[in-house]
């Protein structure tokens, strides 16, 4: 009997040192797969290249001429007085609206001015009175004349005709020296705008040398931009330009080219060209600087990359494309310039995914990893 209990512990033993053994079997050989596993995890994704890559889509783009240059009102003037005289009254304030004819400053008006055009307006009223009655008399004596006498009266006629007429004609001169004297005592706006500034004051002297006013349009801006020889001849009036303005930095205005000169600029030899701009609300101002944007084409259909996105195998142009499984492949390509970047001409169909950075050590059908700021 003891010798029965004796073997049967040395079974139950054995077995359970089976189990031991095999347990202990089980995790070195699940230790060694985890770590076989978590290096290979860890040298894959060491491995893999990081890329930036760009959804090209087909898009409708336009080619510009750029440039720069400073708004200006569509029209100006500065007014000087026609004569030299004081100050009477100043009918409108600095920054009101004046229509073109009206009168803005009026000077003091000198009595003999006013009594040279009285005696002027009087000298040709009699004048024309006198001649009447002349001519009157000459013509009763041609009606009257006989035989020789009615040629002789006839030469009367045209010679009193004639006095009369060169009489009447410089009482009229007269007449149109002192109101035009009287007139330059008036001044009047030249154009309809704003008054920017006024020099003069009640009171004070002006003379014909120094302004005494300066009215600005600005319904209109205009700007004046200088094109080389090499832009000149893909400007043409009527196209639009995009303006950036650097008092509103988050605004873009349109623009329309309504002058395009023939002749280039003697000094810096470039061609003048001037662009208008709506400006009914009186929002911009002058002075302003202003980035152009010339549109001088437009095409629909276009697609555009990078020109970082673009290898070179010889001398064929290729591109690398990233698939859903984050695999790379190379596509060959054919792209022409665009401004500083390519137009695709063929290759790409639009929607695919190009590389556009992290090109350098990629090899074809690698995953890489996409990384888009």
């Amino acid at each position: 009997m003891k010798n029965l209990i004796t073997d049967s512990r040395k079974k139950l033993s054995g077995v359970i040192l089976v189990i031991v053994l095999v347990a202990m079997g089980s995790f070195a050989l699940f230790k060694t797969f985890s770590d076989v596993t978590d290096d290979s995890k860890s040298v894959s994704s060491r491995d893999l290249t990081t890329v930036q890559t760009k959804k090209v889509l087909s898009e409708t783009v336009n080619q510009y001429i750029s440039t720069s240059s400073v708004t200006k009102p569509s029209s100006e003037a500065k007014i000087n007085s026609k004569m030299t005289g004081n100050v009477a009254n100043i009918y409108f304030k600095e920054g009101t609206w004046v229509d073109a004819g009206q009168v803005i400053i009026q000077l003091e008006r000198d009595r003999t001015l006013l009594v040279a055009y009285d005696n002027a307006k009087v000298t040709l009223d009699s004048t024309i009175a006198a001649m009447k009655k002349e001519k009157k008399a000459a013509k009763v004596a041609v009606e009257i004349a006989d035989g020789d006498e009615e040629d002789q009266a006839e030469a009367n006629y045209s010679s009193v005709k004639k006095s009369a007429e060169l009489k009447i004609a410089i009482a009229q001169g007269q007449l149109d020296s002192a109101q035009a004297k009287l007139s330059n005592t008036t001044i009047v706006a030249p154009i309809s705008g704003v008054i920017d500034q006024i020099y003069a004051k009640v009171g004070e002297m002006v003379t014909t040398s120094s302004p005494v006013a300066n009215i600005v349009n600005t319904e209109s801006i205009e700007i004046e931009l200088a094109l080389t020889e090499f832009d000149i001849n893909k400007v043409s009036v009527g196209q639009k330009a995009e303006i950036n303005l650097a008092a509103y930095p988050n605004e873009k205005f349109i623009g329309t080219v309504h002058y395009v000169s023939s002749v280039a600029d003697s000094g810096n030899k470039k061609f003048p060209v001037k662009i208008q701009l709506d400006n009914a609300d009186g929002k911009i101002k002058a002075g302003i600087v202003a980035q152009i944007d010339i549109v001088i084409s437009k095409q629909d259909n276009v697609i555009i990359i990078p020109q970082t996105a673009v290898f070179m195998e010889g001398d064929t142009e290729k591109v690398y494309l990233v698939g859903s499984d984050s695999r790379n492949k190379i596509v060959t390509i054919k792209t022409e310039s665009f401004g500083d970047k390519l137009k695709v001409v063929e290759g790409l169909v639009g929607n695919e995914e190009v590389v556009i950075r992290g090109t350098y050590e990629l090899e074809e059908g690698e995953k890489v990893i996409v990384k888009n700021q």
